[in-house]
């Protein structure tokens, strides 16, 4: 079933396609060339609020859907791909904490996110496992009042 787009998603989509064509694609090349991180176009991205845009309201985001996120990432990737990457990554970083995070650590660190404009890290890769998350071996133990994680990572996303 087919249905009109509202008036804010339209919004979303509109400045996010201005970001993308007067923003982005002036200045991707520069960045491919030397190397920089796009620390720039994040906090703009951000200011914009095309960053974090599914944090909850309780936690100071927009709380959008999944049709106004792909709206962005869509005119976003118009721009270039991998800079559409850079600035959604926090998503996949954050959903963990969104779906079973507890209220007071969604408005920790969710609420982080929509104050000035972080980047999170993720660490899920491992030398047997890659990126496979169902064979993942680090594990994190309960020890009295406090976890002790222990595992290898090979890296960090973000």
């Amino acid at each position: 079933m087919l249905k009109e787009l509202t008036d804010e998603q339209k919004a979303f989509q509109a400045t996010t396609c201005k970001f993308a064509l007067e923003e982005i694609i002036s200045v991707v090349a520069q960045y491919d060339k030397t190397g920089e991180y796009l620390l720039p176009l994040i906090k703009w991205a951000w200011e914009l609020g095309l960053k974090n845009s599914h944090i909850p309201e309780k936690c100071g985001g927009f709380g959008l859907g999944n049709l106004e996120a792909c709206l962005v990432t869509e005119e976003l990737a118009s721009g270039c791909t991998g800079v559409q990457t850079t600035i959604e990554a926090n998503s996949l970083r954050q959903m963990p904490v969104i779906i079973a995070g507890n209220e007071h650590q969604q408005k920790k660190y969710l609420g982080r996110m929509t104050e000035e404009p972080m980047m999170c890290a993720y660490c899920v890769t491992e030398p047997g496992a890659g990126s496979d998350v169902a064979s993942i071996k680090t594990k994190a133990e309960k020890r009295g009042e406090e976890y002790v994680i222990n595992g290898q990572k090979v890296w960090k996303a973000n």
